[in-house]
């Protein structure tokens, strides 16, 4: 299951959003190897009237028990002009991947061209977050770094 949290003051739009689990594979001549792990996948529009230099997704992964799985950010630098839409994807590694269930994401931060920087309403992901694990803890949001139970 793939959730986008609706956030009505973001400057970006999530039109699209899937995640799936993907498990290892060892490489070959023609391929690499990869470890298990999440694949993430999203189309996202510029609402904000702004050119955007870089943007921050925050991905939330819960396991089959809606349990808390990982966090993950996925960064993009490349300029995002006004009114624009793309389409971005990230691969998170994580060894228990096969028990992934529900992945969600969120616009995490936002920087403009004259370098304002948007930040997400943590309290607003989190009650979100809380309708899939009631007991999330909240304070993984506040961690820049991925992290894993």
């Amino acid at each position: 299951m793939a959730v986008a949290v609706e956030q009505p003051n973001a400057p970006l739009r999530i039109a699209e959003f899937e995640a799936e689990s993907q498990s290892a594979r060892s490489g070959s001549q023609f391929t690499s190897a990869r470890l298990a792990g999440i694949q993430y996948g999203v189309e996202i529009e510029n609402i904000s009237g702004r050119k955007i230099d870089a943007y921050r997704l925050g991905f939330v992964a819960f396991n089959v028990f809606n349990e808390f799985l990982s966090q993950f950010g996925g960064y993009s630098l490349d300029e995002f002009d006004l009114e624009d839409s793309e389409g971005a994807s990230w691969y998170h590694t994580i060894s228990n991947a096969q028990t992934f269930h529900t992945g969600v994401v969120c616009v995490d931060r936002v920087r403009f061209e004259n370098g304002d920087v948007w930040v997400a309403d943590l309290e607003l992901i989190g009650a979100r977050l809380m309708q899939i694990e009631e007991d999330f803890d909240l304070s993984i949001l506040s961690e820049d770094e991925e992290r894993t139970p």
